[in-house]
């Protein structure tokens, strides 16, 4: 299953949600998939947030690699746990006993479902995300406001990563996150749900263009009104909660009309890894 399968299954949930534009975020190979949404279906996007997507293309991918090889080692073995805990260490920069404890903490159940889904991660996404290209020539195609998120601290993969986004996309924006690495909307996700609640709020209107964004980034922005209303009015906002329920379980892996469009043999290992959120 490539990038563009997933990002045709994430158009696939917008049409029967019925929702575009969206606002879509994606972090490591989910940033991938978003960033593929906005080449295919642009007209289904309106922002785009890439939370350190992983690019082949970059000169220290293949120091990371030698690093993660240990991994596919271990789950050609058959250890998933230990795979996933040399993964883990390599691309977070965390040791895997801190990085399993983050992820308890934060999401309880989340590290014995990814060993239970190292078949889909290490036979599936991986190799799917090996074989993505991005490069000036895609860049060049995304002419929507566009959210660069890196960590401080991390890897010199998405170091690299986020300096082929300023140079590839001048309207773009960059928020920089200290002290943390490539989980970095795991260990702060207060200032990462921050900066893309400024992105957002500089580009709420629908008619925004890559053009208007880069002219408005220094400005200073008020919440829209519309959230301020929702503020003000208790029912508003017991109506907007009810609403995003809602939308919450129309989310890709609980839609069987949306599943059912993928080939037969992938339907029970796949996980959407793009978020989007309606205007």
């Amino acid at each position: 299953m490539s990038v563009a399968d997933h990002a045709a299954d994430a158009a696939a949930v917008l049409d029967h949600l019925g929702l575009r534009p969206v606002h879509i975020a994606g972090h490591s190979s989910g940033a991938a998939v978003a960033a593929q949404v906005a080449l295919d279906h642009p007209e289904y996007v309106h922002t785009l947030m890439l939370l350190e997507p992983s690019l082949i293309s970059v000169p220290s991918l293949e120091a990371l690699f030698k690093q993660v090889e240990p991994a596919f080692e271990a789950y050609a073995s058959g250890d998933h746990a230990g795979a996933l805990a040399i993964f883990m260490n390599a691309v977070s920069g965390l040791e895997s006993t801190r990085a399993a404890a983050l992820l308890e903490e934060r999401f309880p159940g989340a590290v014995a479902q990814a060993i239970r889904d190292a078949d889909t991660f290490f036979g599936v996404e991986l190799p799917a995300l090996t074989e993505w290209t991005f490069g000036a020539e895609e860049a060049a195609r995304l002419n929507r406001p566009v959210l660069s998120v890196v960590g401080g601290e991390t890897q010199p993969v998405w170091v690299e990563t986020a300096e082929f986004l300023r140079s590839s996309l001048p309207h773009a924006k960059e928020a920089r996150i200290k002290s943390v690495g490539h989980l970095l909307h795991i260990q702060r996700s207060e200032p990462v749900a921050q900066a893309m609640a400024n992105f957002l709020t500089r580009n709420s209107s629908t008619e925004t263009t890559p053009g208007d964004f880069a002219s408005t980034t220094r400005r200073t922005h008020s919440s829209p009104p519309r959230l301020n209303a929702r503020r003000a009015n208790p029912t508003t906002r017991r109506n907007h909660a009810a609403h995003q329920r809602q939308a919450h379980r129309g989310r890709l892996h609980a839609l069987p009309e949306a599943r059912d469009c993928r080939a037969p043999h992938r339907r029970d290992g796949f996980r959407s890894k793009a978020r989007t959120c309606a205007l």
